[in-house]
């Protein structure tokens, strides 16, 4: 009887696994687990319709749905959807795996938007994986605030972030945080000309990335970092091959983030070869796309470059209302440390227009926003960047007064620049005692 017994047992514990690796929730989860939330899209829509009365299910289904294809959305409208059901529905209040899940969700989304609410989704997410013990979302979620701090300027407190997050993803064997993190790093690395660092660290991303076939799917931002690296390296037409599939394998999949990205890489890139022509294609196709999807932060970008662009051609009508617009979204987005540059190429405009009175608007501004930054700004390295901008916008404000024969006002904007030179020393060397 104990084979007969032996076999009973196998063919339940069989019968089992079938079910639950036939849950269409299960399969999505596990490939959102990975970050492959291209897969998991057709898994999520399916356990969407098979949820039935089971509104915990419905709901898990539904705000996956929304993570897999937040490309193809207008994502300030997702974001306060997600924030609605965040504050009202009463799943997400008593359900602390499922809230989580949904702020993970919300923090991915208002990353792509403006970092201070994603910086305020992830300290939610961690304060519910550190009251629930859950350790892999409390690495995850410290490596996401990582990032965010990079965003935010403070290179410094996201690298250790990032490396430490890497660190405790491959001693746990999390092989979705492996590829994510590692291509993070190689991308930094790469964005700070340690190109070949760069693209060593992004190889070894999608090394993982290929062990763990099919499951782990196509990772964009690792190839992204990749192709930066390959174009810092002078390999140019290895990147420009590339960059040809990573569009193509977005347009596939309706990943409009990603495609956008990528053009914008690429019009930066033809505009450093001073190749305009080229240059302004990509960037109308990233326009295009970006302002359909409520992509604040690559808006910001692209009409950055459309006033750079527009200044070349001697169009300086164009390149102040472009330039105002870059200012504009760059505040939206969050990205307050690339503010006050932003607004000083405004105040230049407007001078040469000789809209005097908008351009005095410009420089206050500005210099308000470096200060604001500087209040925050715990690293060196940050503050010394920002002093830099600070210093430029200064110089400018006072020229701007000193030609016009304002003394007194050129002399207030003096003060205000030896005032802010001394208040940084004495900062410098308070954050130097404390290291």
């Amino acid at each position: 009887m104990r084979p007969i017994i032996g076999l009973h047992s196998l063919l339940l514990f069989a019968a089992l696994a079938h079910a639950q690796s036939s849950d269409p929730l299960v399969k999505a989860l596990e490939l959102s687990d990975l970050y492959n939330w291209a897969d998991s899209e057709p898994w999520f829509e399916q356990a969407k319709l098979s949820a039935g009365s089971d509104s915990r299910k419905a709901l898990y289904a539904e705000i996956g749905l929304i993570r897999a294809t937040m490309e193809r959305r207008v994502l300030p409208q997702i974001s306060e959807w997600l924030a609605n059901q965040l504050n009202n529905n009463p799943l997400l209040a008593s359900d602390d795996e499922l809230r989580l899940f949904a702020l993970t969700v919300k923090g991915d989304i208002d990353f792509e938007i403006d970092s201070r609410p994603a910086r305020l989704d992830w300290e939610a997410a961690l304060a519910i994986a550190e009251r629930t013990n859950n350790t892999k979302w409390i690495r995850r979620a410290k490596t996401e605030l990582g990032f965010v701090s990079f965003v935010e300027g403070d290179v410094g407190r996201s690298l250790q972030a990032v490396l430490g997050g890497m660190a405790a993803a491959k001693q746990a064997n999390d092989v979705g945080a492996q590829i994510r993190y590692l291509g993070a790093l190689g991308t930094g690395l790469t964005m700070t000309k340690s190109h070949q660092a760069g693209l060593d660290r992004i190889n070894e991303a999608l090394v993982v990335e290929a062990q763990n076939q099919p499951q782990a799917g196509y990772n964009f931002p690792a190839r992204e970092g990749k192709f930066m690296a390959l174009l810092g390296l002078k390999r140019n037409e290895e990147a420009y091959t590339l960059a040809a599939e990573i569009i193509t394998k977005a347009r596939s999949l309706q990943k409009r983030v990603k495609e956008c990205q990528v053009l914008l890489l690429l019009a930066r890139h033809f505009r450093s070869e001073n190749n305009s022509q080229q240059a302004q294609a990509y960037l109308a196709q990233a326009r295009e796309l970006a302002e359909a999807g409520g992509f604040t932060r690559f808006l910001a970008d692209i009409y950055n470059m459309l006033a750079l662009a527009s200044i070349d051609k001697g169009d300086r009508i164009s390149a102040v209302d472009f330039a105002m617009r870059a200012a504009q979204n760059t505040q939206a987005s969050g990205d307050l440390y690339l503010l006050p540059d932003r607004l000083l190429s405004v105040a230049r405009q407007q001078i040469a227009l000789g809209q005097t009175d908008k351009a005095i608007s410009a420089f206050e501004t500005a210099e308000d926003a470096a200060n604001l930054v500087l209040a925050w700004a715990t690293k060196v390295q940050t503050r010394t960047a920002l002093v830099s901008t600070l210093t430029e916008l200064y110089r400018a404000h006072f020229k701007f007064y000193a030609q016009r024969g304002d003394v007194e006002r050129a002399f207030r904007v003096l003060e205000s620049s030896r005032a802010r030179t001394t208040r940084e020393v004495i900062a410098n060397e308070t954050i130097g005692d404390e290291r």
